[in-house]
């Protein structure tokens, strides 16, 4: 199953399994160099973001270049993509887990509120490991 990762506008990445659609205005890829040719255009700053928005990561000012920095996002999105097919279950196709080291539960849901789409239940289950009940 080719395992494909979209990001939006506001750094959310999101994993999509083979045959999902892609949100518009969401910017997809599926290997390390697709992730690489997307970020060209992107200013450092961006990538630092999105490393720091993932869960579980220590966060960083700045990467010593561009190409450590889409290798770091990368090994950390494919270690979360899964290696077999899996069912579909209920629970959110988001990347991301929850850790505490990552930071506390109530920021993580106000950055998530705060978005100008607002936030959806899954991605507030999502981020903070809440059960659905």
């Amino acid at each position: 199953m080719n395992t494909t990762f979209t990001i939006d506008t506001q750094n959310n990445v999101a994993r999509h399994d083979s045959g999902s659609e892609i949100p518009e205005g969401s910017a997809a890829f599926s290997s390390e160099a697709d992730l690489a040719t997307l970020s060209e255009r992107w200013p450092a700053t961006r990538l630092v973001n999105i490393w720091n928005a993932l869960p579980g990561v220590q966060p960083v000012r700045r990467f010593t270049d561009r190409k450590t920095a889409v290798r770091r996002i990368w090994a950390l999105l494919d270690k979360s993509a899964p290696a077999s097919p899996e069912p579909k279950s209920r629970k959110s196709q988001t990347v991301s887990k929850p850790n505490p080291a990552a930071g506390t539960k109530p920021p993580r849901v106000i950055a998530l509120l705060r978005r100008p789409e607002g936030a959806t239940l899954k991605a507030l289950l999502a981020a903070t490991g809440w059960q659905p009940h």
